[in-house]
């Protein structure tokens, strides 16, 4: 009897005690709907602040909720994205996640970006002539994000990568990005060719298509999709100087934080290319070596002098910490000769692009200011004439460029 009394008595005792356990909070499964409610919309508001001389305009970013119109708009660009297999995986990613999307309405410069460390999506639905093109804008941005989970939110802050290692993984992120936005814009052409008419000029998706129309094969596409984005040098130094600039924000953050822990780390080209492609077929056709050879690892003197200085800066202020020379391990791209050609006398007007787009920038590649801003502000200035985005001036040029072409691209990106 004893025994069986004692039997109960541990009963009661274990009950009490996990009754005295606090419940374990179960987080709710998100769903779709959760992301489609969770649209925010920025936007730029005029307000007056008081100065020494009386008061002042300026212009604040404000953010609201969407509006009706602007969910539907929202849920037809999901749609979209979820036609395709590899859209359903990446959207349950987002969703998993805790990633919510948002629209821009002031910035012509951006089609869209992943605000990673807020785990935002941002798209620009003004930049797009039609949901089948913001969806594409889209997906690349999921692609993103799905990458910054892969890689313990590297696309947030790479900092803990040596230099030359975050310029290999933010390059190929990029390159991946398009070469998976390449296959999802071929799979849902047909459906939509409306599409093509965002982002059908790209070298990265006619790449892609040239190699399906030809072979078929889904891997040899992504490659050659993948590898167009490196010889595009036009748009590859673009990000080259974004990618600088936010390794320099980073890195002061980390020095304000005295952080010894930065630049340390390393990240083969194997695990560069497992973290940042989607696409099993693709990933098997890309060779690890690549993104060490020249072609893909290569960058200005101007941008190497740049990061060895930040370098040096770092070591200065925390000498104990080890000296990252990784920069110099990369190889020198070097400038292209012009040669100038007197214009013809009679030369026809170039025609005008059916639509205009612009650069789309990763995480990243955002400037850091801005991509951290809740709320910020700037003086109004009297507006500057407008100038063709990137990807507008893409539009109006060739595949094939000549050295005289380049350098008009590369002075357009250096006045922007």
């Amino acid at each position: 009897m004893s025994s069986i009394f004692g039997f109960f008595n541990k009963s009661k005792d274990k009950k009490s005690e996990q009754a005295k356990e606090p419940a374990k909070s179960v987080e709710p499964v998100r769903t779709r709907e959760d992301l489609e409610t969770s649209l925010s919309v920025r936007y730029q508001a005029l307000g007056t602040v008081q100065t020494q001389d009386g008061y002042r305009e300026k212009i604040f970013l404000e953010r609201r909720r969407a509006n009706a119109y602007e969910k539907r708009q929202l849920k037809e660009v999901l749609d979209v994205i979820e036609s395709v297999p590899a859209g359903k995986k990446l959207l349950s990613n987002a969703i998993k996640n805790g990633y919510k999307f948002s629209f821009e309405t002031f910035d012509s410069n951006c089609d869209g970006c992943l605000y990673a460390p807020a785990k935002t999506v941002m798209l620009n639905p003004a930049n797009h002539a039609s949901v089948a093109s913001m969806a594409a804008t889209g997906f690349h941005e999921l692609i993103h994000a799905l990458q910054n989970e892969q890689t313990d939110n590297l696309l947030a802050n790479g900092s803990r990568l040596n230099i030359a290692d975050q310029i290999k993984f933010h390059r190929a992120s990029e390159a991946a990005a398009w070469a998976e936005e390449a296959k999802f814009i071929y799979q849902i052409k047909d459906k939509y060719p409306e599409v093509l008419k965002h982002a059908g000029h790209v070298p990265m998706y006619q790449a892609f298509a040239k190699e399906m129309d030809s072979s078929g094969d889904i891997g040899k596409a992504g490659e050659a999709s993948f590898k167009s984005w490196y010889g595009f040098r036009c748009y590859q130094g673009a990000y080259e100087q974004e990618h600088i600039a936010n390794i320099s924000n980073h890195l002061s953050l980390s020095l304000a934080q005295r952080d010894d822990k930065i630049l340390q780390q390393s990240m083969s080209a194997e695990e560069v290319l497992d973290k940042v492609l989607v696409s099993e077929e693709i990933r098997r056709n890309i060779n690890p070596e690549f993104l060490t050879q020249k072609e893909a690892f290569s960058i200005s003197r101007e941008g190497a002098e740049k990061l060895q200085t930040f370098v040096r800066n770092y070591r200065e202020y925390l000498p104990e910490t080890k000296e990252d020379r990784s920069v110099g391990k990369m190889f020198e791209l070097k400038r292209e000769t012009v040669i100038r050609k007197e214009p013809e006398k009679q030369k026809s007007e170039p025609e005008k692009p059916k639509n205009e787009t612009t650069i789309r920038f990763s995480p990243d590649d955002m400037p850091f200011a801005k991509a951290s801003a809740v709320r910020t502000e700037h003086l109004i200035h009297k507006p500057a004439p407008q100038k063709p985005s990137l990807m507008a001036s893409l539009s109006k040029m060739s595949v094939s460029e000549t050295a005289i072409r380049t350098q008009m691209m590369r002075n357009r990106i250096a006045e922007r």
